[in-house]
């Protein structure tokens, strides 16, 4: 995954500098690619991971992704492919966003016919490889605006369901190395024999409970925690998708 990431944003940046616009920032910032490439490669890294742990529910991971996929194309087609929509909105234009947002267009409504004919239950598995690609594809059109921090916009839902999971991660890892006892407390109440005396004797620090008391990816807490289906699932997850970006767009 993150050789894949490399390679792309060394494609994205061509080794020379980069037009970069940030939303608190007036005036586009100019970019080297020593500091491009590490940036970048990190978050197409994160969103192929993302999207890859979102792929755990019947259509979950395609039907977030595919409305990213449309915001971003039509963001690309709109704005930073017009010349005066970009110029009014004081961002910089990119000749080839329409070709960019044709490109976006032709993948979702692909996955739109995958998804129409892979219905729950489904019957061709998406798997590592497609998930990954979506990702990849998201985090590419997100560069390709030029605006890193537009992934926040367009796929809320998928960072927050698969990319905290990641983090969780991340954060057991450390309290690890650190020197707390990060093992889940299914493992520790069999090592203990299940006595209460034997729980105290192997306490744990509150930060390392409190993670492992919610479930990552958060469709399989809802699921398993909480008592929902599959399609209560992904008709959740997917208004709130749609009011993030609307909330996103009119800011």
């Amino acid at each position: 995954d993150l050789v894949v990431a490399v390679a792309a944003s060394l494609v994205m940046c061509r080794w020379s500098d980069v037009t970069v616009w940030l939303p608190v920032v007036k005036e586009p910032l100019v970019v080297s690619p020593f500091l491009y490439v590490p940036v970048a490669s990190v978050m197409l890294w994160f969103t192929m991971n993302a999207t890859n742990c979102s792929d755990g529910v019947d259509g979950l991971a395609g039907t977030l992704t595919s409305l990213s996929l449309f915001y971003l194309g039509g963001f690309l087609y709109a704005v930073i492919g017009h010349v005066e929509t970009a110029r009014y909105l004081l961002v910089p234009h990119d000749p080839d966003g329409a070709r960019w947002a044709i490109m976006l267009f032709t993948a979702a409504g692909t996955l739109g016919g995958y998804l129409w004919f892979n219905a729950e239950p489904s019957r061709i598995l998406m798997g590592d490889a497609g998930s990954r690609f979506l990702g990849l594809l998201v985090g590419v059109a997100v560069l390709a605006t030029g605006n890193p921090f537009l992934v926040i916009v367009v796929a809320p839902v998928v960072l927050a369901n698969g990319g905290t999971g990641l983090v969780k991660i991340v954060l057991l890892r450390i309290f690890k190395r650190l020197g707390f006892d990060a093992t889940p407390p299914a493992s520790r109440t069999a090592d203990a024999g299940a006595s209460e005396q034997g729980r105290k004797r192997n306490g744990q620090s509150v930060a390392v409970r409190v993670l492992h008391q919610v479930r990552f990816p958060l469709h399989d807490h809802c699921r398993k925690e909480l008592g929902w289906s599959n399609a209560q699932v992904l008709l959740r997850f997917l208004p709130a998708t749609r009011a993030q970006n609307t909330e996103g767009w009119l800011l």
